[in-house]
């Protein structure tokens, strides 16, 4: 009768089809179902409080003229959803993609901020997923529960990951470009290339720099593709019909 789609969640569109069917010794003469063209129907029930209204119409059917079919489509309200689920979400990340910002001598810091808000993350996630409709396809909603999740614990490994180059180089940049010429990992410059870098500029402020711009990128880029692909197949779904 009204198979739930809910890959979409919470931005889905739902389209429910039933018969009605004159039954017993009823007249044709007196009790008939109209069989003019399908039309638009004026909903006059009680408004409802997590969907919105689309269309009601009725569609006749040649073959069996005691039934008709009624199909009708809403459209979740997500307004809720936005600020408790991907709001929080949004806000979370950015204060863990802030760690980047921190210097690097706050080891304690930098750690402390990115294993909480990763905490923060995974308990929203377990929290959010409990509430959620039951089905056994993943839905949207879940993937960005993920890649946040996920986004948070790459930005924990790369503090990690920063500490170790920076107590390996320190601010010694000799031996930080000794070590980029032989990992081949970055373009270097030649020790005669004069440069207007600070002294203080070392490779793993460098590294922390470039992780910092990828990490930020990186998430930018996923938020809008994930808003684009939401609402293209909310459109599509809604030009199908």
């Amino acid at each position: 009768m009204c198979p739930m789609d809910l890959y979409i969640y919470p931005f889905d569109i739902q389209t429910c089809r039933f018969n009605l069917t004159l039954r017993g010794k009823i007249n044709s003469k007196d009790v008939q179902w109209s069989l003019s063209q399908d039309e638009l129907l004026e909903y006059i029930g009680s408004p409802l409080q997590l969907f919105q209204f689309i269309y009601f119409k009725k569609k006749s059917n040649q073959d069996d003229q005691q039934t008709m079919m009624f199909e009708l489509r809403i459209a979740r309200r997500y307004g809720s959803d936005i600020l408790v689920t991907f709001l929080p979400c949004f806000v979370m990340e950015l204060i863990g993609l802030s760690v980047f910002a921190i210097p690097l001598e706050n080891l304690s810091d930098r750690l402390t901020v990115s294993i909480s808000c990763l905490i923060v993350m995974a308990a929203l996630l377990t929290q959010i997923s409990s509430t959620l409709p039951v089905s056994a396809d993943p839905k949207m909603i879940d993937s960005w529960m993920f890649i946040h999740v996920l986004i948070m614990a790459v930005a924990f490994f790369c503090m990690v990951l920063l500490e170790i180059v920076n107590r390996k180089l320190g601010p010694d940049k000799e031996e930080g470009d000794r070590w980029l010429k032989k990992v081949k990992i970055h373009p270097y410059k030649d020790e005669d290339e004069e440069t207007d870098e600070a002294e203080d500029f070392t490779f793993p402020t460098k590294l922390n720099k470039y992780l910092a711009i990828l990490s930020l990128l990186s998430y930018f880029t996923f938020v809008v593709v994930f808003i684009g692909y939401i609402f293209g197949v909310r459109n599509s779904v809604l030009g199908a019909y």
